[in-house]
C-alpha cells in the first residue's frame, strides 16, 4: 500500500510540474531563510560559551551615580580582584586585563603598530579557554617582561622560525622594553567578546606608574570564578557592603555580570568591543518564524486550491472502497514527500548562501560548528510542520462526499472558506509586519548616517602619532616641525594633534568623577566628565562650533596652562545656564583653578546611540599625550585625483621628521562610520530576509488566484 501511495504521489507531482515547482520552491525558500536565520542567531547566542568554565565566570563592573543619572562602566579598579578573593570564599579565582592601543612592536627591521594588545594577569589563560599552541598556560604570564603572541602575530615577526624564548621590543609611548615570548596561542574565536593578538604579563606593568594594585583608577576588566555550589546572587547581594568597605566616600557600587550575557546584554561605557543586541537577534528570529509560517500557509492554500481538481479522484476512490483514513494517509504522504523535497532543496540553498551571509554579517557563519541539538530541533520543527501543514488539506479532500462530487456540485461548496481567509489574513499581517520592520530599520540607519554631527569629519586624514618615549625633550619640536612642513602643502588646510578622536570608542577617553567642580560646590554628588588633551588647532581642524571665547592660543602655548575648553553638556553639568555665564569662569580641577576660555557646541563624539557626553579639553602644549595627528585636506582634493599624491608627500615629511616610527593612517569619516557597521550589517541581513518573506507571500497571491480560477472554471 505504501508503495502505491508513493507512486501516486510522484505521478501527481510530475503531472502538475509548474504547480509542484511553485509549491516546493516556496516551502524551500521559507525553510532556507529560517535555517540561515537560525544559524546567525545560534552564533550570536554562542558568545563566550566555548570556555570550559563559562557558567561560573562573571565580569565585575562598576555602577556609579553621576550628575545626570547612573553610569555603568565595564572596567573596575585593579585592586578589586585580590580584595574579592580575600573577602569572598565563593571567589575561587580571578583574572584581570587592561587594554593597550596604538602600541609599536619591533624586531630587527620589522616595526609594526598593534592595536589588539592586553596586559593580563597570570591566571588569564587558565581561567579562560584560549588554547596555547606552544607554552604552558599556567606559567606563560607569571614572570615580568614576558609576552604571549597569537599564531598570526608570531608569524608576522618571526616568520617560520620558532618564537619561543626569543625577545621582541615593546613601546607604547610611555613605557618600553624587551619582552620574551613564552607562549603562542590560537586566534581568539570570533564568538568571543575579547579579541587580543598580544598578551603582556601584568607583572611587567607593576613597576609602571599607577599600575600597582590600588583603588584610584578603574581601568581593568576583572573576571571572577565562583565555586560550583555558589549562586551568583549570593555574591551580588554582598557587593554593596564590600564596595563601601573599600570606597567609603564614593557612590559607586560593584556589580557582577555573567560572562555569557556580555555580548548581547551589556552596553556599558568602556566596553572592550561593541556588543550585539539581544533585541535585534530576537527580532530577526521572529522574522524567520514569520517566513516559515507564511511558507506553510502558502502550502495549505495551494493544496486546498487543488482540492477541487482532485474531487473526482476522491469520489471514485470512495466508491471503489477506499476509507477516509486511507485517503488521509495518502495525502499526508504526498505532503511529507513535498516537504522532504523542499528540505533537501533548502539545505542545498543554505550551503550555497552561507558564504554570502558571512560577507553580509562579517562573521564566519559557514565555518561555525553547529551543535547536534540544533539539527534535532530543526528536524522536529519541520517534521511537525510538514504534518500540520499537510493534515488540513488531507482532512478536507478526504471528506468529499462521492454523490456530491459525481453530480458536479463540489464547486459550490463553502467548506473551509473561513479558515482559508483567516490564514490569508495571518499571512499578509505577518508580511506587513516584516515590511514595516524593514522600513523602520532602514530609516533608523539613514538617520544615524545623515544626521549632522556638530563637526565635519570629511576629508580628514589621521596619522597615528609616534609612540616613542625616546623623543623626550625633542618631542614637542618634532611635532611642530611636522605641522609646519605639512601645512606648506597646497592640499593641506590645517594640522592638529590630539590625545583622542571622535568615533574611536570609549576606551581612549579619560573620565573624571568628583574632581571637577565650580568653586563653592561642596556637594557629595559625583559629576562625571570626559576629558582629553588637544592643541590650539583641534577645534578649527574638525570645524567644531566655538560658541563663545577664543579657544587656546597657538602663538603663546605656555599661556594655555590653567585653561580649558568645555562643551555645552559639560557647562550644564557644572551648573551654568548658558555659555555666557560659563565663559571666563574658574573651576576647581583636582585642587587647581582652571579658566574656561571657550565653549564648544555639542557634537557626537560617539554614535548617535549615545547622548552628548560632557567633554572637557585641556591644552597638551608639550604633546606629551599625543596619539593622533589630524590633517584637514582641501575639499577639492578628492575630485582632483591627487589624494594618493598628497599621502605620498605627507609620508615623505613623516619619514624625515619621525624616521623610527611607522607611517599608518586612516580617514576619520570611515573610522567614525565603522561604529555603525554592525547596524548596517544587521540592516542588510534583515532586508534580505524581508524580501524573501515578501516573495513567499506573493506565492500566496498565486494560491488565491488559482483557487478562485478553479472555482469559476465553468463560468
Amino acid at each position: 500500500m505504501l508503495h502505491n501511495y508513493l507512486i501516486i504521489a510522484w505521478r501527481n507531482l510530475l503531472r502538475h510540474k509548474v504547480f509542484s515547482l511553485i509549491n516546493i520552491s516556496g516551502l524551500a525558500i521559507g525553510m532556507a531563510a529560517c535555517l540561515l536565520i537560525l544559524q546567525y542567531v545560534s552564533f550570536e547566542l554562542s558568545y563566550d560559551r566555548f570556555h570550559a568554565k563559562a557558567d561560573r565566570i562573571f565580569r565585575v563592573s562598576l555602577l556609579g551615580e553621576t550628575g545626570e543619572g547612573s553610569e555603568q562602566d565595564a572596567c573596575v579598579y585593579n585592586a578589586a580582584g585580590p580584595a574579592m578573593q580575600a573577602d569572598f570564599p565563593e571567589v575561587v579565582d580571578y583574572t584581570h586585563v587592561r587594554l593597550r592601543d596604538n602600541c609599536v612592536f619591533s624586531l630587527g627591521n620589522i616595526r609594526l603598530r598593534e592595536s589588539k594588545v592586553g596586559v593580563a594577569s597570570d591566571h588569564f589563560l587558565t581561567l579562560f579557554s584560549f588554547p596555547l599552541l606552544q607554552g604552558n598556560p599556567v606559567t606563560a604570564l607569571q614572570r615580568p617582561n614576558t609576552v604571549v603572541l597569537s599564531q598570526i602575530t608570531a608569524r608576522k615577526y618571526f616568520g617560520k622560525a620558532d618564537p619561543m624564548g626569543k625577545t621582541i621590543r615593546f613601546d607604547d609611548g610611555y613605557h618600553q622594553g624587551l619582552l620574551t615570548v613564552t607562549g603562542v596561542m590560537q586566534a581568539m574565536p570570533a564568538n568571543s567578546h575579547l579579541h587580543l593578538d598580544i598578551l603582556i604579563s601584568y607583572s611587567t606593568a607593576k613597576d609602571w606608574d599607577s599600575w600597582t594594585f590600588n583603588w584610584n583608577g578603574n581601568n581593568d576588566y576583572l573576571y571572577v570564578l565562583l565555586d560550583k555550589e555558589t549562586h551568583s546572587q549570593k555574591v551580588a547581594s554582598q557587593l554593596t557592603a564590600f564596595t563601601r568597605k573599600y570606597l567609603k566616600q564614593s557612590d559607586q557600587t560593584l556589580e557582577i555580570q555573567a560572562l555569557r550575557d556580555i555580548h548581547l546584554h551589556s552596553h556599558k561605557t568602556y566596553e572592550a568591543e561593541p556588543n550585539g543586541s539581544a533585541q535585534a537577534v530576537y527580532l530577526l528570529l521572529t522574522v524567520g518564524v514569520l517566513i516559515l509560517i507564511i511558507a506553510w500557509v502558502n502550502y495549505v492554500n495551494l493544496a486546498t486550491a487543488r482540492s477541487v481538481e482532485r474531487a473526482k479522484e476522491v469520489g471514485i476512490r470512495k466508491v471503489v472502497g477506499s476509507s477516509r483514513g486511507q485517503l488521509i494517509k495518502q495525502f499526508l504522504l504526498e505532503s511529507i514527500l513535498i516537504n522532504l523535497l523542499a528540505v533537501i532543496l533548502a539545505i542545498t540553498w543554505v550551503q550555497l548562501s552561507l558564504p554570502l551571509l558571512d560577507k553580509m554579517t562579517g562573521q564566519p557563519l559557514s565555518t561555525f560548528p553547529t551543535d547536534q541539538i540544533y539539527w534535532w530541533a530543526w528536524l522536529a520543527i519541520f517534521g511537525l510542520g510538514a504534518m500540520a501543514a499537510g493534515f488540513y488539506p488531507a482532512l478536507i479532500i478526504s471528506g468529499f462526499q462521492p454523490i456530491m462530487v459525481l453530480k458536479g456540485r463540489m464547486a459550490s461548496s463553502r467548506r473551509g472558506i473561513f479558515l482559508r481567509k483567516s490564514l490569508v489574513i495571518v499571512q499578509f499581517a505577518a508580511t506587513i509586519t516584516v515590511i514595516v520592520g524593514t522600513v523602520t530599520v532602514d530609516w533608523q540607519l539613514r538617520y544615524m548616517q545623515q544626521q549632522h554631527l556638530g563637526m565635519n569629519i570629511d576629508q580628514r586624514l589621521v596619522l597615528y602619532a609616534p609612540r616613542s618615549s625616546a623623543l623626550d625633550s625633542l618631542r614637542s619640536d618634532k611635532f611642530e616641525r611636522f605641522k609646519q612642513k605639512a601645512h606648506q602643502l597646497a592640499s593641506v588646510q590645517s594640522v592638529s594633534v590630539s590625545e583622542c578622536l571622535p568615533g574611536n570608542g570609549m576606551y581612549e577617553l579619560n573620565s573624571n568623577s568628583g574632581d571637577i567642580r565650580r568653586p563653592g560646590d561642596t556637594g557629595s554628588e559625583q559629576k562625571r566628565f570626559f576629558l582629553f588633551g588637544i592643541d590650539a588647532d583641534f577645534v578649527r581642524t574638525l570645524d567644531m562650533q566655538l560658541l563663545i571665547g577664543e579657544g587656546f592660543s597657538n602663538e603663546h602655548r605656555s599661556e594655555n596652562r590653567g585653561k580649558i575648553l568645555a562643551n555645552e553638556a559639560a557647562i550644564r553639568l557644572l551648573g551654568y545656564g548658558s555659555p555666557k555665564q560659563a565663559i571666563h569662569q574658574s573651576i576647581n580641577w583636582a585642587g587647581e583653578k582652571r579658566e574656561i576660555v571657550g565653549i564648544i557646541g555639542n557634537y557626537h563624539h560617539h554614535s548617535l546611540e549615545r547622548a552628548f557626553d560632557p567633554m572637557v579639553y585641556y591644552c597638551d602644549e608639550t604633546y606629551e599625550n599625543a596619539s593622533y595627528l589630524t590633517i584637514k585636506l582641501n575639499p577639492d582634493i578628492a575630485h582632483s585625483g591627487n589624494l594618493q599624491e598628497t599621502v605620498i608627500h605627507i609620508k615623505a615629511i613623516w619619514g624625515k621628521t619621525f624616521p623610527s616610527s611607522p607611517f599608518d593612517y586612516f580617514f576619520l569619516d570611515e573610522r567614525f562610520n565603522s561604529q555603525y557597521k554592525a547596524d548596517q550589517q544587521f540592516g542588510q541581513v534583515f532586508g534580505l530576509f524581508a524580501v524573501l518573506a515578501i516573495f513567499v507571500a506573493c506565492l500566496g497571491l498565486f494560491g488565491l488566484a488559482l483557487f478562485t480560477t478553479t472555482q469559476r472554471t465553468k463560468e
